[in-house]
């Protein structure tokens, strides 16, 4: 019986203990708030009205990132398939003066002959001119594609440096 005193006595130390600490809990007339007031209601759908107007301003800079970045894109590929082909027409312009160069040099080659045997050959005179004159054709179409190259590198700069 010793034990059911003692649990006895614990439980009205305990209830003892509850009943002080209820009395200095202040007392309230009103209701406990069981969920958001109106105000509160009303501020939460503005900042989400807010949170939604700036999530749509931002997919429109990333669609406008996207936009600009496919363009910028397509004009390298542009850019890159024009200087594939002008490097194309300048090995072919390369490998036609290569040529021309070479029967340059078998001409002045038997001109050299001729001069030293002391026989003027008019034939060799006029293919030696005829060769040359292909060379410095050749020479000036190499020349002016490299320009075209320039020219095609440095519009955008110049588009540019208008554009600022």
């Amino acid at each position: 019986m010793s034990e059911i005193d003692r649990l006895s006595e614990r439980l009205k130390t305990a209830l003892d203990r509850i009943e002080a600490a209820a009395m200095t809990l202040p007392e309230s007339t009103e209701p406990p708030a069981t969920g958001p007031t109106d105000a509160d209601i009303a501020l939460l759908k503005g900042q989400l009205e807010d949170e939604r107007t700036t999530n749509a301003q931002l997919i429109e800079r990333v669609k406008a990132l996207k936009d600009r970045q496919e363009n910028q894109v397509a004009q390298l590929e542009q850019s890159l398939r024009i200087s594939k082909t002008a490097e194309a027409e300048r090995n072919q312009l390369h490998q036609k003066m290569r040529g021309t160069i070479e029967q340059l040099r078998d001409q002045v080659a038997r001109l050299t002959e001729a001069n030293r045997a002391m026989v003027g050959d008019a034939h060799l005179v006029n293919t030696s001119m005829m060769v040359e004159l292909e060379a410095l054709r050749a020479a000036r179409l190499a020349d002016a594609a490299e320009v075209d190259d320039l020219i095609t590198e440095l519009e955008p700069l110049i588009e540019e440096a208008h554009g600022a």
